[in-house]
């Protein structure tokens, strides 16, 4: 996959922003796998999630919706790779900012919510992952 360098700024309404990350073992930094990577993005990477399903949202993050919130709320992890940082810091007015390893997303499609398109981006998540490696989704919304 091609790398970007470049942080995506949204347009009108709520947008989610999803990076994910790889670490080789629990003592390796976080690597951001395909450079910027936000649920709604133009190329065909397959990482992305191009919806605005804001029950969703409020699963993952309290956000936009009247779903309950699912996922804890941890805010953005002070591991997070630089270039998630760097492109958290474009905007000033993010909210629901958060993270979730790959068999908390899985764990939550089983038992509280299901969205087919948003579950094959976690299918995809499953390759990065494997033997001491870690995957995780960071994320977050337009306020």
């Amino acid at each position: 996959m091609p790398k970007r360098t470049q942080c995506y700024r949204s347009s009108v309404g709520t947008d989610i922003h999803w990076f994910v990350e790889r670490r080789a073992n629990a003592s390796s930094p976080w690597v951001l796998l395909d450079g910027d990577v936000p649920f709604l993005h133009v190329d065909e990477t397959p990482l992305v999630y191009r919806g605005r399903n804001y029950e969703l949202f409020g699963a993952l993050a309290g956000v936009r919706a009247s779903t309950p919130r699912q996922l804890p709320a941890r805010g953005l992890p002070a591991d997070v790779s630089p270039i998630v940082a760097a492109c958290e810091k474009v905007e000033d007015h993010y909210v629901g900012h958060g993270f979730a390893s790959l068999s908390e997303l899985k764990a939550f499609f089983a038992r509280d919510f299901s969205e087919y398109v948003f579950e094959s981006v976690v299918e995809h998540m499953e390759r990065y992952a494997g033997g001491n490696a870690e995957v995780r989704a960071v994320f977050w919304f337009d306020g």
